[in-house]
């Protein structure tokens, strides 16, 4: 389908002129193509500020900081279950090593010999063992470690909030400046 193209004098201010070259420069388009392109984009925005009945820059900035808000709310839950996660089984390891012991010296206690019963014991130290590797020993270590601890949650929360805080003081400018 070919559109009707017309061909259009316009004066139009210095402080516009340069606008459209630095974004015809910056997204690599003739400076016609510029023009087209911010047209379409101012009706698109003024469309749309109708649509909210308020202005685009104040929904774009809500949009942003809700998506912001999102990610950020989902990764600290995610870190506080993992820790929550972590702590308990790390409880249910060394619950089990204590029943574990518990049988081994009952069976030693009461001299009962019996070969099923040692592989079976057999196969639940491994399992304590394991299960005290990941959970119990790991923390203890300094290095790759996986445990999250309350301070690296409070960091990531403060890192948040100086993310919003530089946005809002970027806004909070911008509107002055007006």
């Amino acid at each position: 389908m070919n559109q009707k193209e017309k061909k259009v004098s316009l004066k139009i201010p210095e402080d516009i002129h340069q606008l459209v070259t630095n974004y015809s420069i910056s997204n690599n388009i003739g400076f016609e193509e510029a023009v087209i392109e911010l047209l379409k984009k101012g009706y698109e925005y003024s469309e749309l500020e109708k649509k909210y009945d308020k202005y685009i820059h104040d929904r774009e900035v809500w949009d942003r900081r809700y998506y912001f808000l999102k990610v950020e709310s989902a990764y600290i839950y995610y870190r506080l279950k993992l820790r929550d996660i972590y702590e308990e089984m790390k409880s249910l390891a060394m619950t089990l090593s204590s029943v574990v012991s518990t049988l081994e010296h009952l069976l030693q206690r009461y001299g009962i010999k019996d070969q099923n019963m040692d592989n079976y014991l057999d196969k639940m130290h491994a399992t304590v063992k394991y299960y005290l590797d990941q959970y119990v020993l790991a923390s203890r270590k300094e290095e790759n470690s996986p445990e999250i601890n309350d301070a690296e949650v409070i960091q990531s929360i403060e890192e948040t909030l100086q993310k919003y805080k530089s946005i809002l003081g970027r806004e909070q400018n911008n509107t002055s400046e007006r």
